[in-house]
């Protein structure tokens, strides 16, 4: 009688283990991302700031290798920065990625249950190409399926002439990013201005 008592406690010592070790796992998964569930993405002066000063990363965000997260991402320095719960069918969080140049983004990503990329969204950003435009980005959620996402572009300095123009000029959009059920991104445009 001891014997079988003895085996039912090693078995259920065995299955709780089991699912402490498999819910631990996906704890420090989501526990290595420095935001949790954000509604906003957008690169602000103190983010801006954080990374640019700090190099060694004030916000303490852990770096991964494209080859975690997708091949698109090759170049770019990559750091976990938010777990999004807003689909249990999904894996979804934001890295933020360092573009150079210098120029920073957050990308929006959604794995299936399979671990496979189903979409990769920019969802911020902002930066300046050398010698070009200064741009943003930035989005925030309408609901749970849908991201309101605003880019600007802004040319300071005439091209041609590489002087600072009088009166700058840019472009701005705004756009509906609706996810679908099966975990796919796409893109309306709902308004755009020029100058």
């Amino acid at each position: 009688m001891r014997l079988i008592a003895s085996l039912i406690l090693f078995a259920f010592i065995s299955c709780n283990g089991y699912k402490n070790e498999s819910s631990s796992k996906t704890l420090l998964k989501a526990e290595g991302f420095h935001f949790r569930n954000l509604n906003s993405f957008i690169i602000d002066s103190l983010l801006w700031k954080s990374y640019y000063t700090d190099k060694n990363n004030g916000l303490n965000l852990k770096k991964v290798t494209a080859k975690d997260v997708d091949s698109a991402f090759l170049h770019n320095d990559l750091y976990l920065y938010s777990w999004q719960q807003r689909n249990s069918t999904f894996t979804e969080y934001t890295v933020l990625s360092d573009n150079g140049d210098p120029g920073l983004s957050i990308h929006y990503l959604i794995f299936d249950k399979k671990g496979k990329l189903v979409s990769n969204a920019k969802v911020a950003g902002l930066g300046k190409d050398a010698g070009g435009p200064q741009y943003e980005t930035r989005s925030y959620f309408k609901g749970l399926d849908t991201l309101v996402l605003t880019r600007a572009e802004t040319m300071l300095v005439d091209y041609k002439t590489l002087e600072p123009l009088k009166h700058s000029k840019g472009d701005t959009a705004i756009y509906n990013m609706i996810i679908g059920k099966d975990g796919a991104i796409k893109e309306f445009l709902i308004y755009k201005n020029s100058n």
